[in-house]
């Protein structure tokens, strides 16, 4: 199955504005099943993983059709890129301010 056709198709039998909509969507039920899964590790619970991963995958496919629809490929890259290079500094400056305030 190719995934660029498949967003196509969607696109052009749904519409771009239908598809925001359903990004829109599809985000809020991803941040349910998180809150979800957070409320469960703060009571010490147990949970499954399996609808994180449905609405993970849900987000990503339209998305995606966005990201096609609009030719942000290489945009998102670069934003990526540049997001997780910043998240791997932050980290760094931390690890080195938390090692600093232990000695």
């Amino acid at each position: 199955m190719d995934e660029v056709k498949v967003y196509d198709k969607a696109i052009s039998h749904y519409g771009i504005k239908r598809q925001l909509v359903m990004v829109m969507e599809e985000c809020a039920e991803l941040s349910k099943e998180c809150s979800k899964i957070y409320r469960a590790l703060e009571a010490g619970g147990t949970f499954g993983i399996d609808n994180l991963a449905e609405e993970i995958a849900d987000v990503q496919i339209t998305t995606g059709q966005v990201q096609r629809f609009f030719g942000l490929k290489d945009k998102v890259k670069e934003q990526r890129k540049s997001k997780l290079k910043r998240l791997a500094e932050r980290i760094e400056n931390e690890n080195c301010k938390n090692q600093t305030d232990i000695s």
